[in-house]
Protein backbone atom coordinates (compact mmCIF):
# COMPACT_ATOMS: atom_id res chain seq x y z
CA UNK A 1 0.00 0.00 0.00
CA UNK A 2 2.57 2.41 0.90
CA UNK A 3 4.65 1.51 -2.81
CA UNK A 4 0.79 2.29 -4.12
CA UNK A 5 0.51 5.78 -2.87
CA UNK A 6 4.03 6.57 -4.14
CA UNK A 7 3.57 5.77 -7.50
CA UNK A 8 -0.05 7.51 -7.15
CA UNK A 9 1.64 10.42 -5.01
CA UNK A 10 4.37 11.01 -8.17
CA UNK A 11 1.60 10.35 -11.10
CA UNK A 12 -0.18 12.75 -13.32
CA UNK A 13 -3.51 11.94 -14.67
CA UNK A 14 -4.80 15.17 -16.48
CA UNK A 15 -8.51 15.01 -16.44
CA UNK A 16 -8.56 11.97 -14.92
CA UNK A 17 -6.58 13.17 -11.78
CA UNK A 18 -9.66 12.71 -9.17
CA UNK A 19 -9.91 9.39 -9.88
CA UNK A 20 -6.06 9.33 -9.10
CA UNK A 21 -7.11 11.50 -5.76
CA UNK A 22 -9.53 8.92 -4.86
CA UNK A 23 -7.50 5.57 -5.22
CA UNK A 24 -4.99 7.57 -3.18
CA UNK A 25 -7.40 7.83 -0.67
CA UNK A 26 -8.50 4.31 -0.31
CA UNK A 27 -4.42 3.11 -0.66
CA UNK A 28 -3.73 5.64 2.57
CA UNK A 29 -7.01 4.40 4.37
CA UNK A 30 -4.73 0.99 4.45
CA UNK A 31 -2.07 2.61 5.89
CA UNK A 32 -1.69 6.16 6.69
CA UNK A 33 -5.22 7.08 8.25
CA UNK A 34 -4.56 10.64 8.46
CA UNK A 35 -4.07 11.63 5.30
CA UNK A 36 -6.78 9.96 3.28
CA UNK A 37 -9.38 13.17 4.14
CA UNK A 38 -7.01 15.69 2.36
CA UNK A 39 -6.84 13.61 -0.44
CA UNK A 40 -10.54 12.92 -0.98
CA UNK A 41 -11.75 16.73 -0.62
CA UNK A 42 -9.12 16.98 -3.47
CA UNK A 43 -10.83 14.57 -5.19
CA UNK A 44 -13.88 15.71 -4.92
CA UNK A 45 -12.31 19.44 -5.82
CA UNK A 46 -10.82 17.84 -8.78
CA UNK A 47 -14.12 16.23 -9.99
CA UNK A 48 -15.38 19.94 -11.07
CA UNK A 49 -18.87 19.49 -10.12
CA UNK A 50 -19.21 17.22 -13.08
CA UNK A 51 -21.97 14.86 -13.16
CA UNK A 52 -20.12 11.82 -14.74
CA UNK A 53 -17.21 12.62 -12.27
CA UNK A 54 -18.82 12.59 -9.08
CA UNK A 55 -21.14 9.57 -10.20
CA UNK A 56 -17.57 7.56 -10.26
CA UNK A 57 -16.34 9.04 -7.09
CA UNK A 58 -19.69 8.16 -5.12
CA UNK A 59 -19.60 4.85 -6.73
CA UNK A 60 -16.16 3.90 -5.83
CA UNK A 61 -17.28 5.31 -2.08
CA UNK A 62 -20.30 2.95 -1.59
CA UNK A 63 -17.65 0.25 -3.06
CA UNK A 64 -15.19 0.68 -0.71
CA UNK A 65 -17.88 1.33 2.56
CA UNK A 66 -18.82 -2.12 2.00
CA UNK A 67 -15.66 -3.68 1.92
CA UNK A 68 -14.88 -2.52 5.99
CA UNK A 69 -15.99 -3.78 9.27
CA UNK A 70 -14.47 -1.11 10.95
CA UNK A 71 -14.02 2.72 11.29
CA UNK A 72 -12.92 2.16 7.49
CA UNK A 73 -16.22 1.23 6.48
CA UNK A 74 -18.16 4.78 8.44
CA UNK A 75 -15.73 6.86 7.39
CA UNK A 76 -16.21 5.76 3.26
CA UNK A 77 -20.16 5.83 3.60
CA UNK A 78 -19.10 9.10 5.32
CA UNK A 79 -17.41 10.19 1.84
CA UNK A 80 -20.37 8.51 -0.37
CA UNK A 81 -22.91 10.93 1.13
CA UNK A 82 -20.85 13.57 0.86
CA UNK A 83 -20.67 12.90 -3.01
CA UNK A 84 -24.14 12.17 -3.54
CA UNK A 85 -25.29 14.90 -2.25
CA UNK A 86 -22.79 17.22 -4.21
CA UNK A 87 -24.45 15.26 -6.97
CA UNK A 88 -28.13 16.98 -5.66
CA UNK A 89 -26.79 20.55 -5.78
CA UNK A 90 -25.80 20.24 -9.31
CA UNK A 91 -28.06 22.41 -11.86
CA UNK A 92 -29.19 18.68 -13.28
CA UNK A 93 -31.41 16.29 -12.56
CA UNK A 94 -30.15 13.98 -10.54
CA UNK A 95 -29.93 10.32 -11.35
CA UNK A 96 -32.50 8.25 -10.29
CA UNK A 97 -29.64 5.52 -8.27
CA UNK A 98 -28.54 8.61 -6.19
CA UNK A 99 -31.36 9.55 -5.07
CA UNK A 100 -33.03 6.15 -4.43
CA UNK A 101 -29.05 5.60 -2.57
CA UNK A 102 -29.65 8.64 -0.78
CA UNK A 103 -33.03 7.95 0.71
CA UNK A 104 -32.05 4.26 1.81
CA UNK A 105 -29.42 5.36 3.94
CA UNK A 106 -31.20 8.11 5.45
CA UNK A 107 -34.45 5.55 5.94
CA UNK A 108 -31.76 3.32 8.11
CA UNK A 109 -30.49 6.12 10.06
CA UNK A 110 -34.15 8.06 10.77
CA UNK A 111 -33.69 11.72 9.37
CA UNK A 112 -36.30 12.79 8.80
CA UNK A 113 -35.15 16.01 7.41
CA UNK A 114 -33.10 14.37 4.84
CA UNK A 115 -35.49 12.15 3.84
CA UNK A 116 -38.31 15.07 3.13
CA UNK A 117 -35.32 16.62 0.84
CA UNK A 118 -34.77 13.39 -0.93
CA UNK A 119 -38.51 13.01 -1.49
CA UNK A 120 -38.63 16.29 -2.75
CA UNK A 121 -35.75 15.70 -5.53
CA UNK A 122 -37.73 12.79 -6.41
CA UNK A 123 -40.97 14.55 -6.94
CA UNK A 124 -39.43 17.20 -9.42
CA UNK A 125 -38.24 14.18 -11.14
CA UNK A 126 -41.00 12.25 -11.27
CA UNK A 127 -43.92 14.64 -10.97
CA UNK A 128 -47.05 12.46 -12.01
CA UNK A 129 -45.59 9.35 -9.38
CA UNK A 130 -48.35 8.56 -7.03
CA UNK A 131 -45.26 7.35 -4.34
CA UNK A 132 -43.05 10.25 -4.44
CA UNK A 133 -46.08 12.53 -4.19
CA UNK A 134 -47.45 10.89 -1.15
CA UNK A 135 -44.17 10.35 -0.05
CA UNK A 136 -43.58 14.46 0.33
CA UNK A 137 -46.62 15.18 1.02
CA UNK A 138 -46.50 12.67 4.38
CA UNK A 139 -43.09 13.69 5.17
CA UNK A 140 -44.06 17.50 4.88
CA UNK A 141 -46.94 16.59 7.36
CA UNK A 142 -44.79 14.91 9.81
CA UNK A 143 -42.53 18.02 9.76
CA UNK A 144 -45.74 19.99 10.15
CA UNK A 145 -44.31 22.67 6.96
CA UNK A 146 -46.64 24.26 4.87
CA UNK A 147 -44.77 24.23 2.42
CA UNK A 148 -46.11 22.96 -0.54
CA UNK A 149 -49.35 23.29 1.31
CA UNK A 150 -49.54 19.76 2.57
CA UNK A 151 -52.71 19.78 3.54
CA UNK A 152 -54.51 20.34 0.53
CA UNK A 153 -52.08 18.50 -1.24
CA UNK A 154 -53.09 15.82 0.82
CA UNK A 155 -57.15 15.92 0.07
CA UNK A 156 -56.23 15.97 -3.80
CA UNK A 157 -53.82 13.11 -4.01
CA UNK A 158 -56.57 11.24 -2.03
CA UNK A 159 -59.65 12.12 -3.92
CA UNK A 160 -57.88 10.46 -6.99
CA UNK A 161 -56.62 7.51 -5.14
CA UNK A 162 -59.42 6.92 -2.25
CA UNK A 163 -58.39 3.16 -2.67
CA UNK A 164 -54.35 3.80 -1.88
CA UNK A 165 -53.63 3.05 1.46
CA UNK A 166 -50.79 4.89 1.92
CA UNK A 167 -52.07 7.99 0.32
CA UNK A 168 -55.07 7.97 2.54
CA UNK A 169 -53.13 7.12 5.40
CA UNK A 170 -51.50 10.04 4.48
CA UNK A 171 -54.90 12.16 4.43
CA UNK A 172 -55.70 10.55 7.86
CA UNK A 173 -52.65 12.05 9.12
CA UNK A 174 -53.30 15.33 7.51
CA UNK A 175 -56.98 15.27 9.16
CA UNK A 176 -55.66 14.49 12.79
CA UNK A 177 -53.14 17.75 12.23
CA UNK A 178 -56.62 19.80 11.41
CA UNK A 179 -58.06 17.89 14.69
CA UNK A 180 -60.62 16.26 12.72
CA UNK A 181 -59.75 12.42 14.36
CA UNK A 182 -62.86 11.10 13.68
CA UNK A 183 -62.88 11.50 10.37
CA UNK A 184 -59.52 10.43 9.40
CA UNK A 185 -60.97 7.44 10.94
CA UNK A 186 -63.94 7.12 8.46
CA UNK A 187 -61.44 7.32 5.49
CA UNK A 188 -59.47 4.82 7.11
CA UNK A 189 -62.58 2.53 7.35
CA UNK A 190 -63.29 2.53 3.51
CA UNK A 191 -60.16 0.57 2.74
CA UNK A 192 -60.43 -3.75 3.17
CA UNK A 193 -59.69 -5.45 5.81
CA UNK A 194 -56.93 -7.13 4.25
CA UNK A 195 -55.51 -3.51 3.73
CA UNK A 196 -56.04 -2.69 7.68
CA UNK A 197 -54.01 -5.44 8.36
CA UNK A 198 -50.54 -4.43 7.15
CA UNK A 199 -48.55 -3.12 10.19
CA UNK A 200 -47.90 0.38 8.19
CA UNK A 201 -51.45 0.90 7.77
CA UNK A 202 -52.67 -0.56 11.38
CA UNK A 203 -50.23 1.65 12.69
CA UNK A 204 -51.59 4.79 12.02
CA UNK A 205 -55.84 3.53 12.41
CA UNK A 206 -54.96 3.25 15.61
CA UNK A 207 -53.50 6.77 16.19
CA UNK A 208 -56.98 7.94 14.40
CA UNK A 209 -58.87 5.82 16.79
CA UNK A 210 -57.05 6.57 19.78
CA UNK A 211 -57.21 10.78 18.81
CA UNK A 212 -61.38 9.83 17.95
CA UNK A 213 -61.19 8.03 21.65
CA UNK A 214 -62.07 4.89 20.24
CA UNK A 215 -59.73 3.03 22.63
CA UNK A 216 -60.67 -0.55 22.20
CA UNK A 217 -60.36 0.03 18.10
CA UNK A 218 -57.49 1.83 18.73
CA UNK A 219 -55.72 -1.41 20.44
CA UNK A 220 -56.68 -3.98 18.23
CA UNK A 221 -54.85 -2.22 15.35
CA UNK A 222 -51.87 -1.40 17.34
CA UNK A 223 -51.64 -4.91 18.68
CA UNK A 224 -50.75 -5.82 14.43
CA UNK A 225 -47.96 -3.40 14.65
CA UNK A 226 -44.39 -4.92 15.66
CA UNK A 227 -42.79 -3.10 18.85
CA UNK A 228 -39.77 -3.02 16.09
CA UNK A 229 -41.79 -1.07 13.51
CA UNK A 230 -39.33 1.89 12.44
CA UNK A 231 -40.85 4.90 12.79
CA UNK A 232 -39.67 8.50 11.87
CA UNK A 233 -39.14 11.17 14.12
Amino acid sequence: WIELQKLLKGAQWGSMDYVRLATLAWAADHSDHSATTGFWKNALTAAESRLDRLETLARSAVRWSSEYSDENRKRWAERADEALWKITTLNTQSPSWVLQALWARSLKARDTDKLRIIARLTLQANPSSVAARNNYIFLSLLKRTEEGSPHQAAEALYKENPNNASVVSTYGLSLLQLNRARSALEVMDKLTAVQLKDPAVALYYGVFAAGAKYFSKADQSLKLVPKDFGLLP
